[in-house]
C-alpha cells in the first residue's frame, strides 16, 4: 500500500521523464495525512473516537492525547487477543530524487514510543504520549515529518512477557509537517 502511495506521488512529477521521476513528499504532504498503513483493518474501525494531537516541527516533537476508551463502545478490539498497546512513531523522511542511475533518498530518522500493555476487556484510562526526535537532527526543507499511530495486539506468555501478534493490529499516518 505504501508503495502505491509513493507511486502516485511519483506520477505527480510531470517535469522529469518516465523512469526518472522524483518522489517529492514535501510537495504532496496532504496525500499522506490519514493514510492507512495496512489493508485489512482501518484504525478508525478499532479506535472510534477522535484523537487530539500536536506536531511541532520546530522542536521535532509530537504529543498524542488518548481519551478514555471503553471496550465495545469506542474501542473495538478483536476478542481473540487479550492485550493491546499503542505505538506512536515520529519519523522524518527526505524527498527521493533520481540522480544519475538511481534514486537518492537521505537518511530516514525516527523515534517510537510504546505504551504499556493493557487488557483488551478493561477501560483504557486517558493518557498523553509524547515522542521526540533527537536534537542533533537538522531538518531541511526537503524533509517531511510524519506522525503515525498504531495499535498492537498481544498474547501473554508469562506474567511479565507478552508476545506481540504479527498482523494483529492496525496503524495510520495521523499528521505530517
Amino acid at each position: 500500500m505504501l508503495n502505491s502511495l509513493a507511486k502516485t506521488i511519483q506520477l505527480l512529477d510531470t517535469e522529469s521523464p518516465r523512469g526518472e521521476r522524483n518522489v517529492f513528499l514535501t510537495h504532496h504532504k496532504h496525500l499522506l495525512t490519514g493514510f492507512s498503513l495496512n489493508r485489512n483493518t482501518i484504525f478508525e474501525s478499532v479506535v472510534r473516537h477522535p484523537l487530539q494531537f500536536s506536531l511541532d516541527r520546530d522542536h521535532k516533537q509530537a504529543l498524542i492525547q488518548f481519551p478514555e476508551l471503553m471496550p465495545g463502545v469506542n474501542l473495538m478490539l478483536s476478542k481473540q487477543y487479550p492485550l493491546f498497546r499503542f505505538i506512536v512513531n515520529l519519523g522524518c523522511v527526505t524527498d527521493m530524487s533520481f540522480i544519475g542511475k538511481g534514486y537518492h533518498a537521505g537518511n530516514i530518522v525516527n523515534s517510537s514510543v510504546y505504551t504499556d500493555w493493557f487488557h483488551a476487556s478493561q477501560l483504557f484510562q486517558a493518557m498523553d504520549v509524547s515522542v521526540k526526535l533527537k536534537d542533533t537532527i537538522v531538518l531541511t526543507d526537503q524533509m517531511t515529518m510524519i506522525l503515525s499511530l498504531g495499535i498492537q495486539m498481544g498474547i501473554p506468555l508469562t506474567d511479565t512477557v507478552v508476545n506481540p501478534v504479527k498482523y494483529g493490529g492496525c496503524a495510520k499516518i495521523i499528521a505530517v509537517a
